[in-house]
């Protein structure tokens, strides 16, 4: 369900906004335990092709687009401390979209100064520019930050 989000006032969209963080904060931990069913699903078509089983419903899963394929790489090391030394912080890793005509975002957060972001996309493709979603996606923080900064809203 998408939400137009020009209809609420600056205070109910930073609610708005911390119900998605939590939401995605519960999903995002949930997968790393083991419990994303996509990874589920996965795997069972893994076993299926393994053991040479016939699956109609697996077939049709991972035949699905995956327009948007996104990760956050594993915090490797905590030799630096990326507050204090942002210089030596580590930008992350990279990967290319799933799809031809899908993106592959690969975010980081460093300390607690910056988010970096690689955003990829098949330049043969008509429907997608890398360049277009990276203004997209830096206006969207941008308008989230300054969200926070409106007088009187705490958080």
């Amino acid at each position: 369900m998408a939400i137009q989000l020009a209809n609420y006032k600056d205070q109910e969209r930073i609610i708005l906004l911390r119900q998605a963080c939590e939401n995605h904060g519960i999903r995002n931990r949930n997968c790393m335990i083991g419990k994303g069913v996509d990874r589920h699903l996965f795997v069972l078509y893994l076993f299926s092709r393994g053991f040479n089983i016939s699956s109609p419903f697996l077939d049709y899963y991972i035949a699905q687009p995956w327009l948007l394929s996104t990760s956050q790489p594993p915090n490797v090391t905590k030799k630096v401390d990326e507050d204090t030394q942002p210089e030596r912080a580590w930008i992350g890793a990279c990967f290319g979209p799933v799809a031809k005509r899908g993106y592959g975002v690969c975010y980081r957060f460093l300390g607690d100064h910056s988010i970096s972001a690689h955003i990829t996309s098949f330049k043969s493709a008509g429907n997608t520019d890398a360049d277009r979603f990276r203004k997209h996606l830096i206006d969207s923080l941008h308008q989230m930050t300054r969200l926070f900064e409106v007088e009187g809203v705490k958080y």
